[in-house]
């Protein structure tokens, strides 16, 4: 979850992030309210349009009875201290790490990013300019071409062209995962 430390008095994540108690009062929210109020939030986070069905596949799941109240409890429950207890374990991590952040992110500044990636000296950090808080919507291609260099990645996306070679064949019908239909433009280049 977003910190106040991390993103300022920027926008609108912090003025929901102010909620502490009143979670009941926006649950009230009529339905259409609501989802205005969840697509202003989504939007928010992006510096370029995504694909319409990205979207609404981002605003779905807080439109029904529990996601309305998920949706607005994660505001009542920002808390740094959730996120300083294990900073101090980041530099353990033994896993390969990359941080995607978009350079334009209007919620979390680059200089955040510059601290999350001191914090794990291991890891690579890479920033796209003109990209907002979701570079993996808002520009797929380059999230992949910088995760292109992880050994784990390189092995994920050779399933992802194999399964995109099994689809275009047509021995199947199924819903292509993201990586897979990025996995492909990149290849079609």
């Amino acid at each position: 979850m977003l910190s106040q430390r991390a993103c300022g008095d920027r926008n609108f994540p912090i003025i929901l992030g102010g909620l502490s108690r009143p979670v009941a009062a926006f649950t009230g929210l009529p339905p259409h309210i609501h989802k205005a109020v969840v697509e202003a939030y989504i939007w928010g986070a992006l510096f370029n349009e995504i694909d319409a069905e990205d979207f609404s596949t981002l605003v779905e799941p807080w439109l029904d009875d529990d996601g309305r109240g998920s949706f607005y409890r994660q505001f009542a429950q920002v808390e740094e201290r959730f996120t300083a207890d294990v900073e101090p374990m980041f530099g353990d991590i033994r896993c390969p790490v990359t941080i995607p952040l978009g350079a334009d992110d209007p919620w979390i500044p680059v200089e955040r990013g510059q601290v999350l990636h001191a914090r794990i000296p291991q890891a690579s950090f890479h920033s796209f300019p003109g990209v907002g808080h979701m570079p993996q919507l808002e520009s797929p291609s380059q999230v992949l071409n910088a995760l292109s260099g992880s050994v784990y990645i390189k092995q994920r996306l050779n399933l992802a062209y194999r399964a995109r070679d099994v689809i275009h064949k047509g021995y199947g019908q199924c819903r292509k995962p993201r990586v897979v239909a990025c996995a492909a433009r990149l290849h079609s280049r």
